[in-house]
């Protein structure tokens, strides 16, 4: 464990100590998630998200909330795909890691394609409470 702590830049010690030390649950969702045709070829998307990351006890008693940002992707899918093997494949637009703080945010992206999908840390790396309201459809505006 020393090894990693010491390759692990001190912005996200942070993170080792919520996955190793500390029972910690997130609660990442899209609370809305829009899309418009700004010119031929471009369209802009906006995502508005919650976050909030709590820690608790081996019991499951709530001992406290975060209350600093975190590190998470934000994304825009186009359709899914196939693989050879017929598995689905989400087909990223955008993907970016970017800090979240908690409670209410919105992000703005331009895409050269037509979007359909958008979400917080889409593909579930940290543990989420509810991870099926991390990615929406898009909504036409």
């Amino acid at each position: 464990m020393n090894c990693i702590i010491a390759a692990t830049p001190i912005a996200l010690q942070y993170y080792l100590e919520d996955s190793f030390k500390k029972i910690t649950l997130y609660s990442n969702k899209v609370t809305k998630a829009s899309y418009k045709k700004v010119a031929d070829d471009k369209y802009e998307v906006t995502i508005e998200v919650e976050s909030s990351k709590n820690y608790f006890d081996g019991n499951g008693k709530l001992l406290a909330t975060g209350d600093k940002a975190n590190l998470l992707e934000i994304a825009v899918f186009d359709n899914d795909i196939k693989n050879k093997q017929g598995m689905t494949i989400k087909s990223p637009l955008v993907l970016e890691k970017v800090w979240v703080k908690p409670g209410k945010s919105k992000f703005t992206y331009i895409t050269k394609k037509l979007p359909i999908k958008a979400g917080i840390d889409p593909y579930n790396k940290m543990i989420d409470r509810i991870p099926d309201d991390n990615l929406i459809t898009l909504e036409k505006m």
